[in-house]
């Protein structure tokens, strides 16, 4: 670049100085103007007979251009080498920029099947949760059965067992009957606290329908296994038992007792039932004792419980 310029002001300046020489024509003296007298010469021939200028540099400014010459060669052939050099900065860092993006790309894909690798881990995690959470459910359950299984096989069960009648007075002046209810422990284990109370049904000992066991819990016993005992009588004079042919009379009886091996402690057995007279013997007979089981019909009646 400095080169050029340089040599563009050589070829401007020689230029000038060529302009100039040609303004400022060498003539030669006129012939009025010599002193021999020789005759004019024309102004063509004066032109030609002119001599060419030349500008001849010294060699100090000689050493200046070419000093010149070789720093403006030097600082090209550095920029290019810069050029160069930023040309391959740019393609490296092209290179670079293509690699980061493939590596953006699988960082992206890795990212996403980590995503979704979490999801899945979550996924499955919560219905193994859930699927615990319902063995445990299970398992309590299957406790909570066994358990109560184990306490219906162990926990005392007091079942009505039967009922009996009896005559009442000396024999041959009966004035009364008596119906007793027997009970029986099915269970395998003590019944504690139990406590009968027997009576017709609309009678003193069941109040609005409920049993009076605080008029017999001075009365309580223990039944063992497959024992058996009976609850409180209920006695009929003799013209009431002949009143049963047309009108039953409902009977109740009702055990409260304990469990040991029960949640449950307390435990009720209860039943309703109704007994008609069929016999045929009247007062008089029946006086002597002519009266047996047979000569009654008994039937259930009302909701029977044992729990």
């Amino acid at each position: 670049m400095r080169f050029g310029l340089v040599a563009l002001f050589m070829v401007l300046a020689a230029h000038v100085s060529a302009q100039e020489a040609k303004g400022a024509e060498v003539r030669a003296p006129s012939p009025q103007e010599t002193e021999n007298g020789q005759t004019d010469i024309s102004k063509d021939d004066a032109w030609n007979s002119a001599l060419p200028v030349k500008i001849i540099e010294d060699p100090e400014q000689a050493n200046h251009a070419t000093e010149r010459e070789i720093k403006s060669d030097e600082h090209e052939a550095s920029d290019l080498q810069a050029q160069v050099t930023a040309a391959t900065a740019a393609e490296r860092a092209a290179a670079s920029a293509e690699r980061q993006e493939v590596v953006a790309e699988r960082q992206f894909w890795l990212s996403l099947a980590g995503i979704v690798a979490l999801v899945l881990t979550v996924f499955y995690s919560i219905k193994s949760t859930n699927a615990a959470v319902t063995a445990a459910a299970a398992a309590t359950d299957a406790n909570q059965i066994a358990s109560r299984t184990s306490q219906t096989e162990l926990r005392a069960w007091i079942g009505f067992s039967g009922w009996r009648i009896e005559a009442l007075g000396k024999k041959g002046a009966i004035d009364a009957f008596q119906f007793t209810f027997d009970w029986r422990n099915a269970g395998n284990t003590p019944a504690s606290n139990a406590v009968g109370v027997a009576g017709l049904a609309s009678g003193p000992n069941f109040k609005n329908g409920e049993p009076e066991f605080a008029r017999f819990e001075g009365n309580s016993y223990v039944i063992a296994p497959s024992s058996v005992f009976s609850t409180g009588e209920i006695i009929f004079r003799l013209d009431e038992i002949i009143e049963m042919r047309s009108k039953p009379s409902v009977l109740r009886c009702v055990v409260r007792y304990d469990c040991v091996f029960d949640d449950i402690k307390t435990r009720i057995s209860d039943i309703t039932f109704a007994v008609r007279y069929i016999g045929k013997a009247e007062i008089d007979e029946l006086r002597i004792g002519k009266l047996e089981s047979g000569n009654f019909l008994v039937f259930p009646t009302g909701k029977n419980a044992m729990t």
